[in-house]
């Protein structure tokens, strides 16, 4: 079979279109997860305990649910093999983070501004305070695990990558 390689308008390098493909799978997947589970953490165990032993409940279980912490390991490894590629120095990193905090900020007020209405309506009854204070600093106050995840480990990528290739070189030093 063969792979298709598309070159990026934007930086120029080629991409793997399966690589690409794989990715969004694993995005599927991490959904597909999401939408199981429920928004509250004790709903997905009380759902799916009520079912009847059937096919659904073993695709629920076992496909959505397992497919979902896969589809996380996937797509972290994904984007960490394209990290690798880069120059990585802690000043790049720290520009990553700076780019990650602007997007997730633009998204994390824009999702605020509709709780907002939505607690004005009355669909949601949560507290607004912590949200706003989460929705103003979505990385530092951890308001989404994997970004928050992701900054952290853009800050030790660098320090990683020296240290494996320097393992990497003393390793095959040994192997000759």
């Amino acid at each position: 079979m063969a792979h298709e390689h598309i070159e990026s308008s934007v930086t120029g390098n080629i991409r793997n279109s399966s690589i690409e493909l794989l990715r969004l799978l694993s995005m599927l997947m991490i959904v597909g997860c999401h939408f199981v589970r429920g928004a509250e953490p004790g709903q997905y165990g009380e759902w799916v305990a009520a079912q009847p032993l059937s096919i659904t409940k073993f695709m629920y279980q076992v496909i959505y649910m397992g497919g979902g912490w896969i589809g996380d390991v996937v797509f972290f490894t994904i984007s960490v093999w394209f990290l690798l590629d880069r120059n990585l120095t802690i000043k790049n990193s720290f520009k990553r983070i700076w780019l990650l905090e602007r997007e997730l900020l633009f998204w994390s007020l824009t999702l605020f501004v509709v709780t907002l209405v939505l607690h004005r309506t009355g669909v949601y009854s949560g507290g607004i305070t912590y949200v706003g204070i989460q929705s103003i600093l979505p990385i530092s106050m951890n308001l989404w695990w994997y970004p928050t995840s992701y900054a952290l480990f853009l800050l030790f990528l660098p320090y990683l990558s020296r240290g494996l290739r320097a393992l990497s070189k003393n390793c095959m030093v040994l192997w000759h």
